[in-house]
């Protein structure tokens, strides 16, 4: 496990008390009898020093903050505003109107004072104080803060949550003079902007009964919750997202009446657009309206039942009115019916179950949390006393676990009296993200029988801005106070176990071994070295599914094969890059003899590092530099180096080479370029200072000699040499051997060379999950502003959907691909409101902060933008993903827009520069919606970039593609390597014109120190070899988990029909058999990384996903008569709700009968062979045995069609009155 920080709890409690300690009692008394009733809310840093809090609202007083502070040092700043020593900045939003900030200083400087004053503050400029009084002392430990509020505020509800946060700024080191050298910070909450206070009352939690058994990740990710948790206990809660209330006037209506939903809104935000969407039974929308929010949070929808026309009309039957506030935020839902039916549970219901193994000594949590909105960082906390003995006092017994809704894995914390919130993490947590919410899924080791339990849901709406939504369960459960925390009884009840579990997929469902040649060009590899080199190197790697925050089912073993190239070989290489390597324009060094800019470029590397290279009587350098195409040095490699090797050319062998040539081999400094051709503007661009390369073919090369460059390291610096500008200990990821001097460090350049490339580039992981499909449409629209880019004529000057459509063709060859490509204008009346509003919000801010002479770009604000292109990418037919019927057939469209700005200069979405996103499908977060572009005229006409890689790149996310400088540890932390940023053919590098070379060269060719008439990076980028490997792969193993999970599903089915898994249909067994043979061909052919062949992995694989599929729609079959028609048993999962009550007299017969008669004549129910008996000796009344199949069918102990057998009998007596001529009376069942 590795440590990093995890979102720990942003929840600190307030104390409602009476009495509060007093100003003078606090400069009196220490902390322990002061305040030796009340568990503080108490943080340990990573020095190992506390923060306690107690946050306290004194009845007919109001607000009071007492905070501790442990902290051994005591530096002293001079002639610094506003503080000279450690400091604690609390911020405090008492109202909706009104924010304070708490200043508290160690030297005793302290104030309180309101929000706008703030700036002022920082400055100096404002030094009173207003509305409270801030004390500050001493203590043995530190020092102490006291704040009282004048006013009495409201205290803090559960609709109206103190917003809080606060800053610590530790001065840890000061130079003689006073000046700072060292500090550290702490922020509460420690990811999130703002947390919350919450009042704690003094009502203990009653104790919750657990299941006995144990959950196992195989389970809660493929297992169906229902199933899994049919025999346990669940605990309902309130979901922390309140903003959204509704109620309708009532529940049952007539055709001629008109629904009223009243809507109430709790948020911050200013958001006033609601949209009101009815879905009839099918989850089809039927009817959908606008409205705004008033003032005072409230609005309401008029549905006229009988004026909706066509084949919208509404009729008898059940309905879902679902309200959204804003675009893509919280949703509410409420059910209304036509007619007299049973309303079923609202699934906008959040709970949890929990079990305990006795025999591992564990505990298991699954809990489910509806969350509609499906944006921000949402997550769950669970708190646990293993021991179940602490009170008012965490010990190290406690512990915590946390998962997010944007990071994989679970974060584990420890307790030591406090909570030590550099989190260990934990990959066993879980989490399955769906339309409406998520489930999360905890194991916990070494828990006692006795041991206590609490949960803390946060719910980060993202439409709050950086307010959050929570709620604890149970009602007390904060994180520092497990007196509160829920008390467990086990139960005897277990989860049942099912025969059909032998049929389970593992969370990984196929290996692969893969050999890596780490070749060695120019020297032999050095056996200590290698050693130390091998023990540093991955051996193994699963790669994740970035938006499904899981793996992606695959695990490849790595064979490490060092091999060294011949003197002969590598001499021959190194005399090819002598005789192709030139001098650059001008030069890198940066020395200028006038000393304008001092040093820049290579210049502060030299001077900095390697004086040897200088000229001591003039410091002038002695050496020379020269650069060399990299497509030439690829091309060389693969020619001369891997093409003539056997064991470099298997199918299943990647290569790493390392060019070892140092000053003896190559006298001068050198790195490479590359010039490329614009496929739409035939412009060329020219991309510098590499250090390696590689894409075209199965290898990368390293050159370990090649001058470093890095983004930064180039700006002009008068002393390289001091801690300031320059960093001489380059330690970064661009270092090379001409700055290693042991063999410790080349060593671990090697292994981080080499585990970088295997996790980013060979078998890196994906953002969405590849998916299959027989033919892909891009439906690309060029929205204009103004833009002469609009013009019909002009757009083949720098979009070319040959290209597009060239290169996907080539990433999936076994499917067909469309491009369709039209423009629109902005302008258009046809064009969405909310998307042309989002592109308007322009802000304009200055490229480099404080020097407004480098320009000005326009940015667009990300996540107006993202929402406003998911409303419109809705309205698109974007094909459903993952239906895997018919999917020999089966379409994808992916809408895709690129907007052309008229402005002169340059448009970034947000201020870090970005051009594009892809972002989650707002009916499923696990999946790509669609793909955004921005550019400018500007960027077009005059830097000549094309738009054809940006859409490329775009496209490639929505395809699955990560970056291939992102990715994750096998643990699942996420992690970043700059070296595959730029230096390599892909197209989802960030390597495009103007972003190829890096800040400083960016700026050297603003001040025209380095003459360039185009923008740097690599115009012509592709799907490399790497890519598309990977590609296929994660086809073949979705297809794979495709076909396990269909023959799972099937068992259970089947099992749960009462048949014997032991004593299957021959015919069943044969199917199984041909989908385990296709699937058994398809890991084979992957494993020899045979991938798109007619008869490789892919072709395998679908063949087996296609018949388990099959296999699915037929595993309900009861029985078969040919002469009849087929349909679909279809039983809404509420009526068994109604059986139930039925079977336990909690409704009469009589509305039962009422209620499936009514169903059925609705064609809500579906029931086959329904023809009534027309003899006169029908009956009126039930069998005693239909009420017990009911009940028998509620608790699942017969089948759907054993129960629907009953239905036909009542039918049959009369019992049951249905209309002939509307329902199924010829129909078999086929499910």
């Amino acid at each position: 496990m590795d440590e990093s920080y995890g979102s720990f709890s942003p929840v600190l409690p307030i104390y409602i008390e009476d009495d509060v300690p007093t100003i003078a009692e606090f400069k009196k008394m220490n902390q322990n009898l002061l305040l030796k009733n009340h568990a503080p809310h108490s943080i340990l840093r990573d020095n190992g020093e506390k923060i306690d809090t107690y946050l306290f609202y004194e009845k007919s007083k109001g607000i009071r903050i007492i905070t501790y502070v442990e902290d051994s040092t005591d530096e002293q700043l001079k002639n610094y505003i506003p503080f000279t020593t450690d400091h604690l900045l609390t911020y405090l939003q008492v109202n909706e109107n009104e924010i304070y900030f708490i200043y508290a200083e160690r030297n005793g400087n302290a104030c309180l004072f309101p929000l706008e004053k703030l700036n002022d503050f920082w400055t100096g400029v404002y030094s009173g104080c207003s509305d409270g009084a801030v004390e500050v002392k001493e203590t043995d430990e530190g020092f102490a803060i006291y704040t009282k509020f004048f006013d009495e505020y409201y205290t803090s509800t559960k609709d109206f949550q103190y917003p809080f946060y606060f800053d610590y700024f530790d001065i840890t080191k000061t130079s003689d003079d006073g000046l700072l050298e060292e500090y550290q910070t702490y922020h509460f909450p420690d990811i999130q902007t703002i947390g919350n206070a919450i009042p704690i009352s003094d009502q203990k939690s009653k104790k919750i009964q657990v299941n006995s058994g144990k959950i196992d990740v195989n389970d809660f990710l493929y297992k169906p919750l229902d199933i899994m948790t049919e025999d346990l206990k669940r605990n309902s809660f309130e979901c922390a997202d309140d903003t959204i209330s509704l109620i309708s006037n009532k529940q049952f209506y007539d055709i001629e009446d008109v629904v009223r939903i009243d809507v109430k809104i709790n948020s911050f935000s200013n958001e006033e657009r609601l949209k009101l969407k009815v879905y009839d039974e099918n989850e089809e929308i039927v009817f959908e309206k606008f409205s705004t929010v008033s003032k005072k949070g409230e609005s309401f929808f008029l549905i006229d039942l009988d004026n909706n026309s066509g084949a919208d009309k509404f009729h008898k039957g059940l309905y879902r009115a679902e309200v959204e506030y804003g675009i893509d935020g919280s949703k509410k839902s409420t059910y209304f019916a036509i007619g007299n039916m049973q309303i079923p549970e609202s699934f906008d219901t959040c709970y949890f179950y929990l079990t305990f193994d006795a025999y591992s000594n564990s505990a298991s949590v699954l809990i489910h949390v509806s969350d509609s909105s499906n944006s921000g960082r949402d997550q769950v906390q669970i708190f646990v006393d293993k021991k179940g003995d602490s009170e008012n006092k965490l010990d190290e017994n406690d512990v915590s676990f946390s998962i997010n809704t944007k990071d994989i894995g679970a974060h584990e914390y420890t307790s030591d009296g406090s909570w030590i919130t550099h989190a260990k993490h934990n990959p066993d947590g879980r989490l399955l993200l769906n339309n409406y919410g998520y489930d999360a899924f905890f194991h916990i080791k070494d828990v006692g029988k006795d041991f206590k339990f609490a949960i803390e849901q946060i719910d980060d709406t993202e439409i709050e801005g950086a307010f959050l939504k929570s709620t604890q369960i149970p009602s007390n459960a904060f994180s520092t106070h497990p007196e509160f925390w829920y008390e467990v009884e086990i139960v005897d009840e277990k989860i049942s176990p099912m025969n059909a579990d032998v049929y389970q997929p593992d969370e990984i469902v196929i290996t692969q071994l893969l050999d890596v040649n780490l070749i060695l060009v120019g020297d032999t590899w050095d056996s200590e070295i290698k050693d130390m080199i091998t023990k540093n190197l991955n051996l193994e790697y699963s790669p994740y599914i970035a938006q499904e925050l899981n793996r992606a089912g695959i695990t490849y073993h790595y064979d490490y094969n060092f091999v060294d190239v011949s003197e002969n070989d590598s001499n021959g290489l190194f005399e090819y890059m002598k005789s192709e390597s030139k001098s650059w324009r001008g030069t890198f060094y940066g020395e200028n003899t006038e000393t304008v800019y001092e040093y820049w470029g290579f210049a502060p590397w030299i001077k900095g590092n390697h004086t040897e290279w200088m000229r001591h009587y003039d410091d002038m350098f002695d050496i020379d530099f020269k650069t060399m195409d990299a497509s030439k040095m690829e091309e060389y490699i693969q020619q001369n180096i891997i093409s003539k090797n056997n064991v470099f050319t298997k199918p299943s062998a990647v290569n790493l080479v390392f060019i070892s040539g140092d000053m003896d081999d190559i006298d001068f400094l050198h790195s490479y370029d590359l010039k490329t051709q614009d496929v739409a503007t035939k412009k060329f661009h020219e991309a510098v200072g590499m250090m390696g390369f590689g894409g075209k073919y199965n290898f990368y090369f390293f050159d370990l000699y090649s001058v470093p460059w890095h983004d930064t390291q180039g700006f002009p610096d008068s002393d390289p040499t001091d801690d300031w500008g320059y960093d001489k200990t380059w330690n970064n990821d661009m270092i090379n051997l001409h700055d290693i001097h042991t063999d410790k460090r080349h060593a671990q350049l090697i292994s981080d060379y080499t585990n970088n490339a295997t996790s980013f580039l060979i078998t890196p992981s994906y953002v969405y999950e590849p998916i299959y499909k027989s033919k892909y449409v891009a439906d690309i629209v060029l929205v204009s502003m103004g833009s002469d880019s609009s013009i019909p004529s002009l757009t083949d000057k720098f979009f070319n959907s040959e290209k597009i459509k060239r290169e996907l063709e080539k990433l999936t060859p076994f499917s067909e691909w469309e491009i369709k490509f039209t423009v629109q204008d902005i302008s258009d009346g046809s064009f969405p409101t909310s998307l042309r509003n989002a592109i308007n919000e322009q802000e304009e801010i200055v490229i480099y902060p404080g020097y407004p002479e480098f320009g000005t770009i326009h940015i667009v604000n990300s996540e107006k933008i993202k929402k406003a292109v998911i409303e419109w990418a809705s309205s698109q037919q974007t094909g459903d993903i993952n239906d895997y019927k018919d999917i020999e057939d089966s379409i994808w469209t992916i809408p895709v827009i690129l907007i052309i700005d008229d402005k002169q200069n340059y448009l970034w979405i947000d201020n870090w520069g970005g051009s594009g996103f892809a972002p989650s499908h707002p009916d499923d977060p696990t999946q790509p919606c669609c793909a955004l572009g921005v550019m400018t005229d500007w960027e077009i006409w005059n830097d000549k970039q094309g738009a054809t890689d940006l859409v490329l790149h775009e496209i490639g996310h929505t395809m699955s593609f990560m970056h291939p400088f992102m990715g994750y540890t096998d643990e699942g932390e996420f992690v970043t390597q700059d070296y595959f940023k730029k230096w390599y053919w892909g197209v989802m590098a960030y390597n495009q014109p103007n972003q190829g070379c890096g800040y400083w060269y960016d700026w050297a060719v603003d001040v025209e120190l380095i003459p360039d008439d185009s923008t740097c990076g690599i115009a012509d980028t592709f799907f490399t070899e790497f890519d598309r490997d990977n590609y296929s792969r994660g086809i073949t193993v979705n297809l794979i988990k495709t076909a396990k999970i269909n023959i799972y599903n099937s068992m259970i089915e089947l099992e749960r029909d009462g048949k014997d898994l032991n004593n299957l249909s021959q015919e069943t067994k044969n199917t199984v058999s041909e989908i385990n043979s296709l699937l058994n061909k398809a890991e084979s052919k992957l494993k020899g990384n045979d991938l798109n062949s007619p008869d490789g992995s892919i072709k395998n694989a679908l063949d087996a996903a296609i018949l388990s599929s099959q296999f699915a729609e037929k595993s309900n079959v009861s029985y078969e008569v040919q002469d009849k028609s087929k349909i679909k048993l279809d039983i809404p999962p509420w009526i068994k709700s109604n059986a139930k009550w039925w079977s336990n007299d909690a409704i009469t017969t009589s509305e039962f009968l009422t209620a499936i008669e009514f169903l059925i004549n609705q064609r809500i129910l579906i029931i086959p062979d329904t023809t009534p008996n027309q003899s006169e000796s029908m009956t009126s009344e039930v069998p005693s045995w239909v009420k017990n199949n009911a009940s028998w069918w509620a608790n699942d102990v017969i089948s759907d069609s054993d129960f629907v057998s009953a239905i036909q009998y009542l039918i049959s007596q009369g019992i049951i009155q249905i209309d002939s001529s509307e329902v199924n009376t010829t129909t078999i069942i086929v499910e």
